[in-house]
């Protein structure tokens, strides 16, 4: 259709009918009617005539909107790509934009120069994050056919969207939410509670938009424009002390159970629980004169460093839920919520694609399935959290070494009792192996008095030495175990993990339900529930942007951000004006 209108229509410029009437003379983009007559001098035009020419433009901005009073299109190192054509030449604004084509620029973004501009934004935002120069870049084309493009992101040579989402650079822009807030006085205190720092951040976008103003005369609007935008990743961030809460439960039951092992060895009731153990064992095993004194027992314990590196190593790294909505950090205190994750566990229907693929001024986390999602989501992570918590406390007391010595006097009773000497064992071996009841006690007999050994020897070994060899360990285990188990059980955190999610559940439902924070998807204007900011853009002008996070919207307090930006038109025709759609 397009070649048919630039060039076809070239035998037909002018078609003039004589009236008798006096009419003016001038071109228009009318649809030729094939049986239908004017009583007028009615010229049709040819795109790829002189009368065909266009001024046009196209504009990319990765950054643009209002961040408490700072104009982004003000920022010298975010500035944009415009190209405008007046219908002779086309030109690139700013100068020193690098040339991507045929009436075509691009202004890569200078990473080095924008993070030095954080400054002068007041490290409300940080960015880009994860890029490397030349990666991201914003393009502009504008000809005199009426054909113009605008884009920005991660965009190729030629303003196309130069990636799949899956495979885009890592995060983009850290927008610092709380500091925001504070700027504007939001009042949001309740939102924040037990808050110390809410971070928007971005990963890779993209946006870019494309105008053919002739093909809009034909064709319509509809068939002439092209918007698309690619928005990978989202995240929400919510510092709280309330994580430290739980990491800081569980480092006390271990620091509780360390204390403990290093007391076993005063503790006179370890001690009298293996003297009476022994005692037991051995109770009615020897006869035919001999009989036992009252054992005696000495008992170390030691905490193995392997097992509490282990420990004290996961209670620093983050875990999250299975479906990895959100990540929990110990170490800086924070949660992350993976908006897309969350939003494809809501509505897997809706978000087959993430963020992409959504209807124009798609609108994410305002309704409370979301916020009920990211609940179950939180108390799952900590659940499985707290359990691995306890697998690990489980292993540091069972790996606690155990050395424990057993001696137990044997007395000769013929006539009268004399003391004979004694029998003694030792076991050394971890606490989880002496549970098991697998650990053999060696046992020394050399104590006793030589005349009895002599006699008794048979005897003893069948009736002492068996049973203290295979039981020894048992006793010892039982013992050190009821006195360091009850410490290595974590506390109950209830609490704690309810004010968890009290903390991350209530940032989502005072800033995003309640429409303090808003944030919106592939943003187009002339579309319903466009930006109002956008509500001024004059007729023929198409814009497009991956992301829109706006402040206090529902209070006509607009604060405003656009990541990745396409922006082409008006395309005016030098023969008729600006254009619009004839019949």
């Amino acid at each position: 259709m397009r070649t048919a209108q630039r060039s076809a229509l070239a035998a037909v410029a002018v078609i003039a009918v004589v009236s008798s009437a006096s009419v003016s003379s001038s071109p228009t983009f009318a649809s030729w009617l094939e049986h239908e007559w004017a009583a007028a001098s009615v010229g049709v035009v040819d795109c790829a005539t002189p009368e065909g020419v266009f001024t046009s433009q196209g504009e990319g901005a990765l950054l643009g909107g209002d961040l408490l009073g700072v104009d982004l299109a003000d920022v010298a190192e975010a500035r944009g790509m415009l190209v405008t054509n007046d219908s002779a030449a086309a030109t690139p604004h700013p100068g020193t934009a690098a040339p991507a084509g045929p009436d075509a620029w691009a202004n890569p973004l200078d990473v080095v120069a924008l993070r030095a501009a954080e400054v002068s934004l007041g490290q409300l935002l940080q960015l880009p994050l994860n890029n490397a120069t030349g990666v991201l870049s914003q393009y502009g084309r504008a000809d005199i056919d009426g054909r113009s493009t605008g884009a920005s992101g991660l965009v190729s040579d030629s303003g196309a969207i130069a990636t799949a989402p899956g495979n885009e650079a890592s995060a983009f822009a850290e927008l610092s939410v709380t500091k925001l807030l504070d700027g504007v006085n939001a009042g949001t205190g309740d939102a924040l509670a037990d808050v110390t720092d809410v971070t928007l951040e971005t990963g890779a976008v993209a946006a870019s938009a494309s105008l053919d103003a002739c093909a809009a005369a034909f064709e319509g609007e509809t068939r002439a424009v092209t918007r698309q935008y690619l928005a990978s990743t989202l995240a929400t961030e919510v510092e709280s002390p309330t994580v430290g809460a739980l990491g800081g439960g569980a480092a006390g039951t271990l620091a509780a159970l360390t204390s403990a092992v290093d007391g076993v060895a005063g503790n006179g009731g370890v001690v009298n629980s293996i003297t009476g153990g022994v005692t037991a064992l051995l109770s009615g095993l020897l006869t035919d004169g001999l009989g036992l004194g009252t054992p005696t027992a000495t008992v170390t314990t030691t905490i193995d460093p392997v097992s509490v590196s282990a420990l004290s190593q996961f209670l620093t790294e983050g875990y999250s839920d299975p479906e990895g909505i959100v990540s929990v950090a110990p170490g800086t205190g924070s949660v992350r919520v993976d908006t897309v994750a969350l939003l494809s566990a809501a509505y897997p229907d809706v978000y087959t694609d993430g963020l992409n693929g959504l209807p124009p001024n798609t609108e994410l986390l305002i309704d409370a399935t979301i916020v009920s999602k990211l609940t179950t989501a939180l108390s799952s992570a900590v659940s499985a959290w707290l359990a691995e918590v306890q697998r690990l406390l489980d292993a540091v007391l069972d790996a606690v070494k155990v050395n424990a010595a057993v001696t137990v006097p044997v007395r000769l009773c013929l006539v009268g009792c004399v003391n004979a000497g004694s029998i003694s064992a030792t076991v050394s071996a971890s606490l989880g192996a002496l549970l098991s009841g697998t650990v053999k006690a060696p046992v020394n007999t050399g104590g006793l008095l030589g005349a009895v050994l002599g006699m008794l020897l048979d005897p003893l070994v069948d009736a002492v030495v068996g049973p203290l060899t295979n039981g020894l360990g048992l006793i010892v285990g039982k013992a050190v175990h009821a006195v360091l188990a009850p410490v290595a059980v974590l506390p109950n955190l209830t609490t704690a993990l309810n004010a968890l999610i009290g903390a991350v559940s209530g940032v989502f439902k005072g800033l995003y339900l309640n429409g303090v924070l808003s944030i919106r998807v592939n943003n187009q204007s002339g579309m319903p529930g466009a930006p109002p900011e956008w509500s001024s853009l004059p007729a023929g002008r198409y814009d497009v942007s991956a992301l829109r996070i706006g402040v206090l919207d529902a209070r006509d307090s607009v604060l405003t951000l656009h990541l990745a930006r396409g922006s082409v038109g008006p395309n005016c025709s030098v023969a008729s004006g600006c254009l619009t759609r004839s019949g």
